[in-house]
């Protein structure tokens, strides 16, 4: 029997001779696990250690694990009888090399140590190996002695030296000495550099580019990425899932060829320390990062694909403008436009063009790049249109409203070159510093972040509003909002980003507190809340319901186009309704929702451009400052920390991942019968191995017993919901064994449906299920509701 190495072509003879190549030369990756597979046991460890424990404990008499007589074949297995002691000790000293510099990317970058802390446990390290070769060498020369052999004549003198040692860490031991043999040996790419003034003291203002070319050849030349980018697939079935479904790549002339890369970028600003100490503003950060469109998105929002550009002190990016500090990056980017990057792929070239199409970033953010007025509490307000901040509440309707268009655009820029006083009538300060790229287009490339517009918008406020409502009018007083959220079990899914307390501030037009996701679950859970003290025709409350049928519609992660007019009615009745109950409360953000019919059908699903997961990426720097605690240049620090933080991320990567919790074995006639009549029909038969396990995530999607589904639509409309009651695996496949729950009705007044249990069982494969999203059944005065995060869609067969 052979056992092949999953990350690389290496194979050996046994079990245990596998397990020990991992733990010498794959283990310190960060996407190292390893799957048990020994009497089919589906298990995954991140440590051969724990998986040698395991098989000691669980299957100390599997024919799997004895060693296997057969010869193995030469082509797959290192041979060594041909090789000289030199050259042997040369592969030697280049492998320990390697597995030393991965160590202490391990160490550095999944525990986000100070560089003095890991070169300290470095040269500690090196210490105790020397002192163990020191030892052993006379012991061994005692055993030698102690047989007769004279040892003189012996060439030992290569084990009691500690040239070896030194040789071998003599490529890590230093900050300076590991970053160069990663440069060299692991795709570590150098951050760049760019002087943007000397002053008269001889200091430099400086910011950090790492190049774009150079990290797309990384990307690129990942196997596993490269065939993921080549095999991918669009489907034009009605429906938008990403930005190449939107009007805007297909009315583009960006895909002149087959391959073209899709940047989508992302900038904002972030404070390094605490933003209420003293030193606020003083290391506050702007940041581009991007993430190739070309992945799917449900891998996109994994942190390691979304890579830095550009750090810069805040106070330089406005100092010198964004034209000055995106120098570097426009140039790579014609570049990539022009000539674009060869890689090969099965033995042949391929040259891969692209571009940047679509920039997100908050509201703030995005007006100042584009080129639009900063002020949202007068003038021109909008970056979509030309209404003005005193006309918010007049307009329901985009029909009402002045589109930008690229034309429309490129005549205000003209008028504000000619008369700087006309920027306050047009809502314009200047160009866009990446209109000097080709075919870009600001009208058209600035999407809507549904996260800040939304999710940190509209629902707060609206909830802001209806709470005071219900307080004034003596329905709910807010202290009893208060007791019944603290008073409220959250299910297990929702209870990870369980909402802030409400503050009695609220009433005095205080904000609601809390993150984003804090939001969004309050926004779903707030009907089950208080939703039985409300009377069903409440105004306030019929507000709020119509804002939940929107928001499961722009946060879907589909789309389906027959949707987009029904979108565009809600939005015009809620505006209209806004405005009849709080004439003198509509916001910008509350504006924005009229544009967002349009917006999607020109950018795709508003989630796969939002600022959610971008933002993500702050906590790592954060945490990176956090224990340095050293902010000289602290834009350096960060940009080399996160250099090293990709060099280890990339380091045989994977796409589809799979791991569970602790297994157990069981038996055929343990399964249900129905269930056992479910796996025959998938070919599985009652003589195989079956193991059962309480949680498995598998390709990005958690599943765990008790989690509800929605595994298809009944007349593609009502959700057919099923509840995980048990999770097998079975010839090293897994298979979800639930429950269907009976779809009862849509409760208007609670956003809900009310659902029950069945004693019907289906088993399905992770995948199957309609949508991946885990949702909790909430019990109410003795009956069962589920609330969807965003409307379900399903393609036309």
């Amino acid at each position: 029997m052979i056992f092949q190495c999953t990350f690389c072509p290496i194979k050996k003879p046994t079990h245990n001779k596998l397990l020990k190549h991992l733990q010498l030369f794959h283990e310190n990756l960060e996407a190292f696990s390893v799957t048990c597979g020994l009497d089919g046991c589906p298990l995954t460890f991140s440590r051969v250690k724990s998986l040698q424990n395991h098989i000691r404990q669980k299957h100390r008499n599997c024919q799997g694990f004895v060693e296997a007589t057969e010869t193995p074949p030469s082509g797959g297995i290192e041979q060594t009888s041909q090789v000289s002691i030199s050259e042997l000790l040369n592969a030697l000293t280049e492998s320990l090399q390697r597995r030393l510099a991965t160590f202490a990317l391990y160490l550095q970058e999944k525990y986000v140590l100070q560089k003095c802390v890991q070169t300290d446990v470095i040269y500690g390290f090196e210490t105790l190996l020397i002192f163990f070769q020191s030892c052993f060498t006379e012991i061994f020369e005692k055993f030698l002695e102690e047989r007769g052999i004279d040892v003189s004549t012996l060439p030992l003198s290569m084990f009691s030296e500690d040239r070896l040692f030194e040789q071998c860490f003599s490529a890590v031991n230093t900050p300076y000495k590991l970053e160069k043999y990663c440069i060299e040996n692991l795709n570590l790419i150098e951050s760049v550099e760019c002087t943007l003034n000397i002053q008269e003291d001889g200091k430099k203002d400086t910011y950090q580019y790492t190049p774009l070319l150079d990290t797309l050849k990384l990307i690129l030349g990942e196997q596993s990425t490269l065939e993921h980018i080549i095999n991918r697939t669009v489907v034009d079935d009605g429906c938008l899932e990403d930005f190449c479904d939107g009007t805007i790549f297909k009315g583009s002339n960006w895909d002149s060829g087959d391959f073209f890369l899709r940047l989508h970028f992302y900038n904002d600003e972030f404070e390094i320390v605490n933003p209420l100490g003293s030193r606020k503003t003083v290391h506050k950060v702007s940041a581009f990062y991007f993430t190739l469109g070309n992945i799917h998105p449900k891998y996109r929002s994994n942190l390691k694909h979304i890579h830095l550009s550009i750090l810069v002190y805040h106070s330089l990016f406005k100092q010198y403008g964004a034209s000055r500090i995106l120098e570097p990056l426009i140039s790579d980017v014609q570049k990539l436009q022009t000539d674009g990057i060869e890689v090969i792929y099965e033995g042949r070239p391929l040259r891969f063009k692209g571009t940047i199409v679509t920039v997100s970033a908050d509201n703030l953010s995005a007006h100042s790049l584009a080129g639009f007025r900063g002020s949202f509490s007068s003038g021109r307000v909008c970056r979509y249109c030309l209404c003005h901040y005193k006309d918010l509440s007049e307009k329901t309707n985009e029909d009402e409203c002045v589109v930008r268009t690229p034309d429309i655009h490129s005549y205000h820029l003209q008028c504000v070159a000619e008369d700087p006083n006309t920027s306050s009538l047009y809502g314009v300060t200047g160009p866009c510093a990446f209109s000097e790229i080709a075919n870009f287009s600001v009208t058209n490339a600035f999407p809507p972040d549904v996260m800040h517009d939304f999710l940190e918008g509209v629902v707060p406020h609206v909830i802001k509003l209806l709470v005071r409502s219900l307080h004034r009018e003596k329905i709910v007083g807010l202290q009893n909002v208060s007791v019944a959220l603290a008073g409220f079990t959250f299910g297990r899914n929702d209870s990870s980003s369980k909402p802030a307390p409400i503050s009695e501030r609220l009433v005095l037009d205080g904000r609601l507190a809390g993150k984003a996701v804090e939001k969004w679950t309050l926004f779903r859970t707030l009907p089950f809340i208080i939703g039985d003290k409300i009377p069903k025709d409440n105004k306030e409350w019929q507000l709020f319901l119509c804002l939940r049928e929107i928001g499961e519609i722009i946060l879907a992660p589909t789309i389906s186009a027959s949707w987009i007019s029904y979108l565009e009615f809600l939005i015009s009745s809620f505006l209209a309704d806004f405005r009849r109950l709080y004439p003198d409360k509509i916001t910008p953000k509350v504006h924005f929702l009229l544009h967002y019919p349009r917006l999607i059908q020109e950018f795709g699903p508003p989630r796969a451009q939002w600022c959610m997961r971008y933002e993500a990426k702050h906590l790592y720097f954060k945490k990176v400052s956090e224990r340095n605690c050293n902010f000289k240049n602290i834009c350096l620090s960060l940009a080399t920390r996160n250099q090293f933080r990709q060099c280890w991320d990339w380091l045989g990567i994977k796409f589809e991942r799979e791991k569970s919790s602790a297994v157990s074995p069981l038996k055929y006639q343990e399964l249900d019968i129905a269930v056992q009549e479910k796996l025959r029909l998938a070919h599985v038969s009652e003589e195989e191995t079956f193991w059962t396990c309480s949680e498995v995530d598998i390709d990005t999607v958690k599943y765990s017993v008790g989690d509800c589904f929605i595994l298809d639509l009944y007349q593609d409309e009502i959700p057919l919901f099923v509840k995980v009651t048990q999770i097998v695996n079975a010839r090293a496949s897994w298979f979800i064994v639930a429950e269907f729950l009976t779809t009862l009705a849509f409760d208007t007044h609670l956003h809900a449906y009310q659902v029950s249990p069945t004693a019907n069982q289906i088993v399905f494969k992770p995948g199957e299920e309609l949508d991946y999203h885990r949702l909790d059944c909430y019990e109410l005065s003795g009956r069962q509701f589920i609330t969807l995060f965003h409307r379900p869609y399903k393609a036309i067969a």
